[in-house]
């Protein structure tokens, strides 16, 4: 799978840390969505 910068793609959360989601997508292609991706307002504990 090909991701580009800015891209809209929908994963599995594999992972929880206190600064965001790692997230596993199609392919097994694994990254971190940080905290301050996740809404746009103020996100006290993912």
């Amino acid at each position: 799978m090909s991701v580009r910068v800015g891209a809209v793609v929908e994963g599995i959360v594999c992972g929880v840390a206190k600064f965001g989601a790692f997230v596993e997508l199609p392919g097994g292609l694994k990254g971190l969505v940080h905290i301050s991706e996740v809404a746009d307002h103020y996100v006290k504990d993912i």
